[in-house]
């Protein structure tokens, strides 16, 4: 099969998968008589929509895909063809958004069509089903392609980390915070970067990074208030005499840090603690 060819059947591929499962979503919508009707068709189909999920992750590969094609003059004579054949205005790559785009939309627009029915309507409850159906979509579809581009940058640290001997760093769970900050007593700005488990201290030289220490979380102290206002103290109970005073740009900053260096010492607590 040729370049063109096998481009040719992975763009029939695209359009076939969008109307095979939607061309019924858009005839049962249009024949909808009212609000409540209109929301059931995404409720029954609440399914169907998980496809959308993996074509979301694909995405960035799909227009790196197209992009690299488009170098090729044969193969942009190739997709102006298939343009005016298919009578499209639009070249092939916004056509490759648009699904991303509608599916984080879905939610708003059932939400704005909820503004206009009484709450005493029978149909309300449907109405927010839907609601609950399509915001759980689009949060889930927005939480995997966060934690994809936290691999991808996970994936760039360790390539750019030297002197580590420990294990893979995804053994300490997701990337939660990164940033670079001046320490007390220490000339260069030390770069942070806060895992699930583990607080991992580099220093930057260029665009790597040298491993200059770690704190698991289980043994991680912090102390917030401090002489200098944007300034907090992470220590290791472990190791008494480590510990880095940090300044943060900003209020702001220093707030971000705190919460979540808090609330990873709870998670990581090795004892039971009490829920309140």
């Amino acid at each position: 099969m040729s370049k063109q060819d096998a481009m040719s059947s992975w763009i029939n591929c695209c359009t076939s998968l969008s109307v095979c499962i939607f061309s019924d979503l858009l005839e049962d919508l249009e024949r909808s008589p009212d609000a409540a009707a209109i929301a059931e068709c995404f409720v029954e189909r609440s399914e169907a929509f998980d496809i959308y999920t993996l074509y979301c992750m694909n995405y960035p590969n799909s227009v790196a895909v197209l992009r690299d094609c488009m170098k090729n003059r044969s193969l942009v004579r190739f997709f102006l063809e298939r343009q005016t054949t298919l009578k499209h205005s639009l070249p092939l790559e916004t056509y490759l958004l648009k699904p991303v785009q509608r599916i984080l939309k879905y939610h708003l627009l059932l939400q704005e069509l909820s503004k206009h029915i009484d709450k005493s309507d029978p149909g309300y409850e449907v109405v927010e089903d839907a609601i609950i159906t399509m915001t759980a979509v689009a949060w889930y579809i927005n939480d995997m392609k966060r934690k994809q581009e936290h691999a991808v940058r996970l994936q760039e640290i360790e390539s750019l980390l030297l002197n580590w001997s420990g294990p893979d760093l995804n053994g300490f769970g997701e990337l939660v915070l990164e940033g670079s900050f001046k320490v007390l007593r220490v000339k260069k700005e030390r770069a942070f970067f806060l895992f699930d488990k583990m607080l991992l201290i580099a220093k930057k030289r260029l665009e790597q990074f040298i491993y200059s220490t770690h704190i698991f979380c289980c043994n991680l102290q912090l102390v917030e208030t401090l002489k200098d206002p944007l300034c907090f103290k992470v220590s290791d109970q472990t190791i008494p005499k480590q510990q880095h005073i940090v300044q943060t740009k900003n209020q702001e900053e220093k707030r971000l840090w705190v919460h979540y260096l808090k609330r990873l010492i709870v998670e990581n607590h090795p004892a039971s603690l009490p829920q309140k």
